[in-house]
């Protein structure tokens, strides 16, 4: 008695399994079109089938030469290989053929030309599916910012955002809009993601996403900008490892009162707008030398300096190596990367502008000495006179 009601529950779930396949293929309008076409097609192929083979006694005329036919009438484009008797009969079948495949075509061809240009509105309004390597999440100016970023590192392509607001002008990448839950995620193509940058307002917000997106894909990893740092503890005991504060802004501000130079060489180098970047190069074998990786990108790439500042093997950072230190399969490198520049560099036209302004403030200051001496001289000959 078990067996048969293990069975039976098998049998109604396959039963609601193909009820469910045929109720979504029925809500779709291209299966009744394809159901059009193929019984326009079978009853063209059968007519001509009964007024050629059986009618007319042809035996040229099989079942899949009428069918080559009605295909080839129904495209109205008509070789004449095969064709059919002139009586009215035969005259009636072709007629109607060439009249149910021209309703036929341009049915399919309206269907699809509507399903491309529907497909196509729901990319430009947010509602369609993307299927990217890297996903930004939010819609506040630092997701923008990393957008621009990464477009302007030449991934475009691969970059897919999720925002909650329709953007007001078309962004640089594709996009999904609505609210930050499973459904939405799932449009986004979580699944599929290798990186994601998590940039909202609410730390609550970005606990749930997290949640979410590591029950969707356990291998996508993450990079999260929070407030509170109680949240970035929260994070980390959860896996997520690349964690950025907003504490972390206010010290890097506090720095820039003591070292603007610094801050701006960190601006720089974290932006493709710069002179220079950094990035992270992963050693493939043992044995080289942080002297042998320079020399190979500078040599594989002319006109650039590089230079290895730190190393990062596991958990631990070694920064400044030297050019001796051995390096391991696995170790990732943190590279600066600058252009080369004729030494001594040109002076920027900015500070050549300020010596052409020290200059002149300089004749100008000169000329007025000059002149208030020979002043001191005339009054001392008029003196010596009188």
């Amino acid at each position: 008695m078990a067996v048969v009601f293990v069975r039976g529950r098998r049998r109604k779930r396959r039963a609601s399994r193909i009820r469910l396949l045929v109720r979504r293929l029925t809500r779709r309008r291209g299966f009744y079109v394809i159901t059009i076409f193929l019984a326009m097609f079978l009853a063209s192929s059968f007519m001509f089938y009964y007024s050629e083979h059986i009618v007319h006694h042809r035996q040229d005329i099989d079942l899949p030469t009428a069918m080559y036919w009605a295909l080839i009438t129904m495209a109205t484009v008509g070789y004449g290989d095969v064709v059919v008797t002139h009586d009215a009969l035969g005259y009636a079948v072709a007629g109607a053929t060439a009249i149910m495949g021209i309703a036929t075509y341009t049915l399919v061809i309206s269907t699809l030309a509507d399903a491309f240009f529907y497909a196509t509105l729901k990319k430009a309004l947010g509602r369609g599916k993307l299927r990217k390597k890297i996903l930004v999440i939010g819609a506040t100016p630092s997701c923008r910012e990393a957008i621009e970023e990464l477009v302007m590192s030449g991934l475009g392509d691969v970059v897919g955002w999720v925002t909650s607001k329709e953007p007001k002008a078309p962004p640089p990448v594709d996009f999904v809009v609505g609210p930050y839950n499973e459904e939405t995620l799932r449009r986004a193509g979580v699944m599929y993601a290798e990186k994601a940058i998590l940039c909202l307002k609410d730390d609550s917000t970005t606990l749930h996403l997290v949640l979410l997106m590591r029950k969707m894909n356990k291998k996508i990893k993450m990079l999260v900008l929070v407030s509170d740092p109680s949240t970035a503890e929260l994070l980390k005991e959860l896996g997520v490892g690349d964690i950025l504060t907003h504490s972390l802004l206010g010290r890097i501000a506090a720095s820039a009162v003591f070292e603007p130079t610094v801050i701006r060489f960190v601006s720089d180098v974290v932006t493709a707008k710069g002179e220079a970047e950094l990035s992270e190069v992963i050693v493939t074998e043992d044995g080289l030398t942080v002297d042998d990786v320079e020399k190979t990108l500078i040599r594989t790439h002319p006109g650039f300096r590089f230079e290895v500042i730190a190393v990062r093997r596991g958990e631990f950072m070694i920064y400044a190596p030297r050019h001796d230190m051995k390096l391991a399969a696995g170790d990732r490198l943190v590279i600066l990367k600058a252009r080369s520049v004729p030494w001594p560099p040109p002076i920027p036209p900015e500070y050549m502008a300020e010596e052409e302004r020290a200059e002149e403030v300089g004749t100008e200051e000169a000329t007025e000495v000059t002149e208030v001496s020979e002043g001191k001289e005339e009054v001392s000959e008029e003196v010596s006179t009188k």
